[in-house]
């Protein structure tokens, strides 16, 4: 696996900042991956609906259901769960960053839906997930329980098709 030298805080808060842009929030079944059979689905679009605002009470209250969200919703969450994740909360919990992190390491039956999925973002964006791990393992937690999870999903989002 090629690493690259891990940003500090500051630089990868910044490298974000730059490249994930908050854009409008999908509307409906536009929300969600699996279609209105989907019991999990359907609670997860209701909870959104109603919440509207994301705030870290919102990402914890979802962070067991990201694999529920569709392509739009992960373009619309993502600018603000990736920067909740480098707050001294998210550090303290950990769970969110946790379930981040096993979102993008897909077992092999998950990949197709989960490139489904990332399929709004872009190289540039995607790069940044890698900086975003790069960066969680140079704080001994993660690089001792989660070594692998990161590793893996460093493997997988490098293997994402390209995009512009």
């Amino acid at each position: 696996m090629q690493m690259s030298i891990a940003m500090n805080e500051n630089e990868l808060l910044k490298k974000i900042e730059e490249v994930f842009p908050f854009v409008e929030m999908p509307s409906g079944n536009e929300l969600v991956f699996h279609d209105s059979n989907c019991i999990c689905c359907n609670h997860l679009r209701k909870e959104l609906e109603v919440s509207k605002k994301i705030t870290g009470d919102v990402i914890r209250s979802i962070h067991q259901d990201l694999y529920h969200l569709s392509a739009k919703s992960w373009n619309w969450i993502l600018p603000y769960y990736i920067r909740y994740c480098l707050t001294a909360e998210a550090k303290h919990n950990q769970m969110e960053t946790a379930f981040l992190i096993y979102n993008f390491s897909p077992a092999l039956e998950f990949q197709a839906d989960t490139l489904k999925k990332l399929s709004m973002l872009n190289n540039t964006q995607i790069m940044c997930l890698i900086y975003f791990l790069e960066w969680c393992l140079t704080f001994p937690h993660w690089k001792e329980f989660y070594i692998e999870d990161i590793k893996d999903a460093i493997n997988f989002l490098r293997t994402m098709p390209k995009r512009n």
